[in-house]
């Protein structure tokens, strides 16, 4: 189908969501890490060690080093943590990339004359619907919206994890729509898992991709048009970002949600295994 909306100013482009418009791009077997864990031998763990990055202390013995971001040379929720166990060391991290380039001695990347375009996410804290992302061109400032039906967080959608692709699918759809390229475009990605895919096959075409933390008007922009898209599915205001939000603000509003859901039959829209585990 083709999507368009109009909402308070800013418009979201035409994008073709018909699956096969895109599901010959992804022909490109190559990977990089996701959240990985691997084994090291203790020079790499010297070698992490040196970088000047905040640490973490939580009490667990079996972590020995935990680094995350200064907001400076690495997005503050990028993470690299050691720990040592029967099978020796292990580092985990959720952006391998980030990690080559801080061990290199390298900063985030400048733009050098290409322009930013900002990529973020939302709905995927949110019992019902989809997920939404927002494409946010710099240059133009404007922004773009794509939608992954909630029908991918359901049955084999759900089981097989197709809503991460089809997420993908709709970031690559916007960057061509506006005509980005490797060597014009500097990308900056929330680090969301649902955003994964969609930064490493972005890196594997060649582009500069750094986990930045979106801010404004991005943010805004979308978090009020998934609002504005919840509203039209339910008939009712309940959509909530749960970022930022105490624990008993968000089983407060989680249970509204499914609550409502539940009395206006409305189970059609709920994410897979959200439904059955909140209703016990």
């Amino acid at each position: 189908m083709i999507f368009s909306a109009e909402f308070k100013g800013f418009r979201a482009s035409n994008i073709n969501f018909h699956n096969n418009t895109v599901k010959n791009k992804f022909k490109n077997k190559r990977r990089l890490a996701k959240n990985m864990t691997i084994r090291i031998k203790e020079r790499k763990l010297r070698k992490v060690d040196t970088l000047n990055l905040p640490r973490k202390t939580n009490g667990d013995e079996s972590v020995i080093l935990h680094l995350y971001g200064d907001g400076t040379v690495a997005c503050k929720s990028w993470y690299a943590k050691i720990t040592k166990g029967k099978e020796g060391l292990k580092l985990d991290t959720n952006d391998q990339w980030t990690l080559d380039r801080l061990l290199r001695g390298e900063g985030m990347s400048p733009a050098n004359g290409r322009k930013i375009v900002e990529i973020d996410d939302a709905g995927i804290g949110f019992p019902l619907g989809g997920v939404w992302c927002g494409v946010y061109d710099t240059e133009e400032g404007r922004t773009y919206f794509g939608e992954v039906s909630v029908s991918y967080f359901q049955g084999k959608g759900w089981k097989f994890k197709k809503y991460q692709s089809q997420y993908r699918a709709r970031v690559i759809e916007i960057l061509e729509q506006i005509e980005t390229t490797p060597s014009d475009t500097l990308i900056h990605i929330c680090p969301g898992p649902i955003n994964s895919r969609a930064k490493n096959y972005l890196r594997n075409q060649g582009y500069t991709v750094e986990l930045t933390i979106i801010e404004d008007p991005l943010q805004t922009e979308l978090e009020e048009y998934v609002r504005q898209r919840i509203w039209e599915m339910t008939g009712e205001d309940i959509y909530f970002d749960p970022k930022g939000m105490e624990k008993e603000e968000i089983a407060k509003r989680w249970k509204k949600a499914i609550d409502y859901a539940k009395k206006n039959r409305l189970r059609h829209l709920a994410k897979a295994g959200i439904w059955k585990k909140k209703q016990r």
